[in-house]
């Protein structure tokens, strides 16, 4: 009977050895190894752990501007509203110790304060924090009115 390592030997002569399997280049694949694991489960924690962005809530009836138009400004630039026949605007964000200014013709200024309440312009309002401004129409086909903001 021929040794293990004679029959080893023939058959590495002969290719066919069956014995050796694929083996990895050692320490070196083991700590490339352990680097792309530990990048992976990083980059997977990160996302997981990181706070997430918060969107600030559109509603639909606000409009945000970047610039602020304001009553300085030439009346030509200030932004529109076209009003529907005995229609309404959609709710204007105010700015802060601001106030806004509507020019046109056959139109009424409504506050909406944050407690809910609202009071026309030419009414007795009660005083509170403003959440908005919106314009009815009171002509009987389209209106079209522009509005800026005034310091308080």
């Amino acid at each position: 009977m021929r040794s293990f390592l004679e029959a080893k030997a023939a058959a590495e002569k002969s290719g066919t050895d069956k014995s050796q399997k694929f083996r990895p280049a050692g320490k070196k694949f083991f700590i490339i190894l352990t680097a792309v694991v530990l990048l992976g489960a990083s980059v997977y924690f990160w996302e997981r752990t990181a706070p997430q962005r918060q969107q600030t809530p559109q509603h639909a009836t606000i409009t945000m501007r970047a610039a602020i138009p304001v009553t300085s400004s030439s009346q030509s630039s200030w932004p529109k509203l076209t009003l529907p026949p005995m229609g309404r605007s959609e709710l204007v964000a105010v700015p802060p110790q601001m106030h806004i200014v509507v020019i046109g013709n056959n139109f009424r200024v409504h506050n909406v304060y944050k407690d809910g309440h609202e009071c026309a312009f030419g009414e007795a309002c009660v005083a509170g924090p403003l959440s908005g401004n919106y314009v009815t129409n009171e002509a009987g086909g389209t209106n079209i009115v522009s509005y800026a903001f005034a310091p308080d």
